[in-house]
C-alpha cells in the first residue's frame, strides 16, 4: 500500500508541474508596413541571424564578480546557441567581431540595435538572448554550497514588420528533490545530482525554443 501510495504521489507531482509550468506565446499581430493581410502564425523564415548573448546590468549595484558572472553567462548562453542551431541552413549565429561589423558604429535601443544589425545582413528575422543571472554552483553534485541559478530571455523579431513573432524566458534555481517534489523529473533526468549554469541554460533553451515554430528546423 505505501508502495502504490509513492507512486500515486509522483503522478499527481508530475501532473502539477505539467499544468503549472509557463508557455511561450506566439504574437500574432498587423503591421502598418505589410497591410492587415501580414500573419506571424503562417510566415515562413528563409533567413535568422542569432545576435551573441547579452546582459542587462539591473539598477541595483553590482560588484565585479556579480558583473563577470553575467558575462560568464553571456559567453555561455551564446556557445549554447551555436550548438543549438548547428545544422540550421536558416540560421547563422554571429560572433562578436561580426555583430560589430553588422553595427558600423551603430548606437541605440537594444532592440533597435538588433534590428539594424539583422537588417544589415539581409535576414527575415533576428533573435535575440538576455542574460539576467548566472549564478554557477558551488560545491560538489551531490552537496552544493551554492546551486547554479540562471535567467534569461529571448525575442525573435521580424525584420521588415518589427513584429515580435516569439518571445519567453526561463529560470531556475537548482533545489533538492526534497525541498520541492515538483522538481522531481528533472531531478532524476539529473540523476539527483547538482549541476551546473550551463547545463541549466541548455536545458532552458531545449524546453523554450521548441514552442516557437521558427526556432525548429
Amino acid at each position: 500500500m505505501k508502495q502504490i501510495n509513492v507512486h500515486i504521489l509522483i503522478l499527481f507531482a508530475a501532473f502539477l508541474l505539467s499544468s503549472c509550468s509557463p508557455k511561450t506565446v506566439e504574437v500574432t499581430q498587423p503591421s502598418p508596413g505589410l497591410g492587415n493581410n501580414f500573419d506571424a502564425a503562417t510566415l515562413q523564415l528563409d533567413s535568422i541571424i542569432v545576435l551573441p548573448a547579452a546582459h542587462e546590468l539591473i539598477s541595483t549595484p553590482l560588484n565585479s564578480a556579480e558583473v563577470a558572472a553575467l558575462d560568464n553567462g553571456t559567453q555561455t548562453l551564446s556557445t549554447l546557441l551555436e550548438e543549438y542551431f548547428r545544422g540550421d541552413p536558416r540560421v547563422t549565429v554571429l560572433n562578436t567581431t561580426q555583430t560589430e561589423n553588422y553595427r558600423d558604429g551603430y548606437i541605440n535601443t537594444p532592440l533597435k540595435e538588433a534590428r539594424y544589425i539583422g537588417s544589415k545582413a539581409n535576414a527575415d528575422a533576428v533573435l535575440m538572448t538576455t542574460v539576467y543571472r548566472f549564478q554557477e554552483l558551488d560545491g560538489k553534485e551531490f552537496g552544493a554550497d551554492e546551486p547554479a541559478s540562471v535567467s534569461f530571455d529571448f525575442q525573435l523579431i521580424h525584420l521588415k514588420s518589427g513584429v515580435t513573432l516569439c518571445k519567453g524566458s526561463f529560470e531556475e534555481t537548482q533545489q533538492t528533490l526534497l525541498s520541492n517534489i515538483l522538481k522531481f523529473g528533472k531531478a532524476y533526468k539529473r540523476n539527483f545530482k547538482f549541476v551546473k549554469g550551463a547545463v541549466l541554460l541548455k536545458e532552458g533553451i531545449n524546453e523554450k525554443f521548441p514552442q516557437c515554430r521558427h526556432l525548429t528546423q
